[in-house]
Formats: structure tokens, C-alpha cells, sequence
């Protein structure tokens, strides 16, 4: 690697990872470093680097984290959806971010360079000119697992959206919630997550649930996003038109992003980090069984044949890791090859057996 900071990323469009790395790559203090899936990377130790692994659906690791001479730091941001993982990812990194503060000192309990560091908005969203095509604004996913489309169904009844049927690209999604009086932001699993800070950056106020983990230190309630119980949908659609209909206070949500909630600010927060941090990531002191075990865990929850085999490499002896899990995971790690060839070579069979079981919505 050539710059002296990197940004890894399990690589697919829109993922948080991508826009950490345009941000490091424009303000020229970094370079992007996408993995596909399951395509994990050994940390070049020739030319030591300050390096980034940035969460994402797709599952990419460093495999050599302990004994690299490079800083290394995790941004953990689906810590709501899995605490458990995220304590086991924790351990790869010297310095960690937390994305959802809630759950910092979870992590900081195990951990002791753990920091918030709340998502953000990509900068060019607070230039869109605003508009008032539509009252209410929605861009996302619609699973049968969730209540979004029997929500979204009913807004549309009573107020003017936008086509929250279809998909959009980022730049579809800016232009609608520029046009917005309101973005609906339905966050199923309770988290501070991308729309809150893209529907500010467009100056629509936003609709969410309590979500708490450090909102209202970033913005204003009843201002700038507004709390409703998102369990009762007939409440919620009355707080919307009561909202839409009605005098609001002007949002000041585009400031507020504009001022320190892109990701150009959080590239430059992580870089301030790392400058005074020191190399804590735990696997560095790990015993050796410490660390096969470790990489067990995480071959286990991941489904990852390349992390078993590190795991059963690493360990001095066959009897060092747990021969439970050794076995649970080989069969987890079977089933998922299975899930993942019938996804190759049958895409539209895969997509049924999604709609027939869906994963939990973002």
C-alpha cells in the first residue's frame, strides 16, 4: 500500500465502508481498500500504515491483526444487531469505534481504546436544492419481516410520498428527501443509523422512533427529528400529518451536518484518534490457544471456512479448541456453502428462499 492510511471495507454499493473511503481518498489522506465477500486480507507488514476495517455485510477480516507492526482500528457499527460479535470483533483492533453510543461501554468493558463515533452523511447532500414535491419521504427496505410497508402503505393514503416501492440510488435518495417535508425513518432495530443524519443533511426534519444512542446531542428534538412510537401505526401516520399539515419550527439539520457530521469529519475524528493511540488490539497478547479459540468463535458466527482453517492452523494441538464447536461450525459452515452455491447458479430460487425467509431490515 502506498498511502500511509487505508480504508478496508467488505465492498458492495452504498455500504458505509465506500463512503469512508471517498472521503479519505478526496481529502488525499487515504486509499480505498474494497474486499469482496469473504476475501479476507493480510495486513502488509513491509511498510507499516494506519489502517481502518469498516463493518459491512460483507464479511472481510484481516487474518494476521496480532502480528502486524501497523496501527489498526475497527469501526463496529452493528453492535445493536449482534453485541456478542461485536465483543469478538473488538478483539482484532487496537483502537475500536462504536457507532451506536448506547453500547460503548459494553464494548469499552473489554476493550481500552473503544470510542463513539456516531455514522454520518456523505457531503454533497447538503447541497441539493430543497423542494416540496412530497409531505413524507422513504427510501429503504420494505421485508415482510418488518411492519415498513403496511406503514408506508397507510402514510400514502393520507399525505403525498415519494415511490417507496422502488429502489434508488443515493443520488434518487437525496433529490427525494431534499424534496421532503419529513423523511419516516422506521429503524427497526432501535439504532442511530444513515437516514437520521442523510434526512438532516437534506433539511427534512426527520420521524423516528426513540432510538437514543447520542441523537439528541447531534440534533434538536422537536426541531430537527421528532419521536414517535413506531409500534402504532395509526399514531404514526396522525404525528405525520399532524407534522405535515401543520407549522413546524425550520430545521436546521443541513448545518448541523455540514458542520460536523459528514464523512469527511469523521475521517478527520478517526485520524485524530489514531495519531496519540497505542497498539492495545487484546489478540496481540493473546496466548496462542487464546487466539485459535478466538478465531473459532468468529469462523462459527461468520460461517467462514478460511477463518476455521486459521483457527485449527493456529492452534498448537487438535485438543486446544473446543471440539463442540469445531463440529457446530463445520456444519455451519456447510449449510452456508450450500445457501451461497444455490445463490451462484440459481440466483432467482435464492431470492425466493429470502422472501420466504428475510433477513432482519437495516
Amino acid at each position: 500500500m502506498s498511502s500511509s492510511f487505508v480504508v478496508h471495507y467488505g465492498h458492495h454499493v452504498g455500504t458505509t465502508g465506500s463512503h469512508f473511503a471517498e472521503a479519505a481518498e478526496r481529502q488525499g489522506v487515504g486509499r480505498a481498500w474494497p474486499a469482496g465477500h469473504r476475501k479476507h486480507v493480510v495486513i502488509d507488514d513491509r511498510s507499516p500504515y494506519r489502517y481502518l476495517w469498516i463493518e459491512s455485510g460483507v464479511t472481510s477480516l484481516p487474518t494476521d491483526a496480532h502480528r502486524t507492526t501497523s496501527l489498526t482500528s475497527g469501526y463496529l457499527i452493528d453492535a445493536h444487531l449482534h453485541l456478542d460479535l461485536t465483543l469478538l470483533q473488538a478483539m482484532l483492533f487496537d483502537v475500536v469505534f462504536v457507532a451506536q453510543k448506547d453500547l460503548l461501554p459494553a464494548v469499552a468493558a473489554v476493550h481500552p481504546q473503544a470510542h463513539w463515533l456516531p455514522l454520518a452523511a456523505p457531503a454533497w447532500l447538503t447541497t441539493i436544492e430543497r423542494g416540496d414535491r412530497f409531505d413524507v419521504g422513504f427510501v429503504g427496505n420494505a421485508w415482510p419481516s418488518t411492519n415498513r410497508a403496511a406503514l408506508m402503505g397507510a402514510v400514502e393514503r393520507r399525505l403525498k410520498t415519494n415511490d417507496w416501492r422502488r429502489q434508488q440510488t443515493p443520488e434518487q435518495m437525496g433529490v427525494i428527501y431534499a424534496n421532503s417535508r419529513l423523511v419516516v425513518n422506521p429503524a427497526v432495530a432501535m439504532d442511530l443509523n444513515m437516514r437520521f443524519f442523510e434526512g438532516l443533511a437534506c433539511d427534512a426534519a426527520v420521524v423516528m422512533p426513540d432510538v437514543g444512542n447520542g441523537a439528541a446531542e447531534i440534533a434538536v428534538r422537536d426541531r430537527d427529528f421528532y419521536v414517535v412510537d413506531f409500534s402504532d401505526i395509526d399514531a404514526v401516520v396522525d404525528r405525520l400529518d399532524e407534522l405535515a399539515t401543520g407549522s413546524m419550527p425550520v430545521p436546521q439539520g443541513r448545518a448541523i451536518v455540514a458542520a460536523g457530521h459528514t464523512y469527511d469529519h469523521r475521517i478527520e475524528q478517526i485520524l485524530e484518534v489514531l495519531g496519540s493511540a497505542a497498539q492495545l488490539a487484546p489478540i496481540r497478547t493473546m496466548s496462542t490457544p487464546e487466539r485459535g479459540q478466538l478465531l473459532l468463535r468468529l469462523a462459527h458466527v461468520y460461517r467462514d471456512r478460511t477463518l476455521l482453517a486459521n483457527a485449527v492452523r493456529t492452534a498448537p494441538s487438535p485438543g486446544v479448541l473446543s471440539p463442540s464447536l469445531l463440529v457446530t461450525t463445520a456444519s455451519r459452515i456447510g449449510r452456508q456453502a450450500t445457501k451461497e452455491l444455490v445463490k451462484r447458479h440459481a440466483p432467482s430460487l435464492a431470492r425466493n428462499l429470502r422472501r420466504m425467509h428475510p433477513n432482519p431490515a437495516s
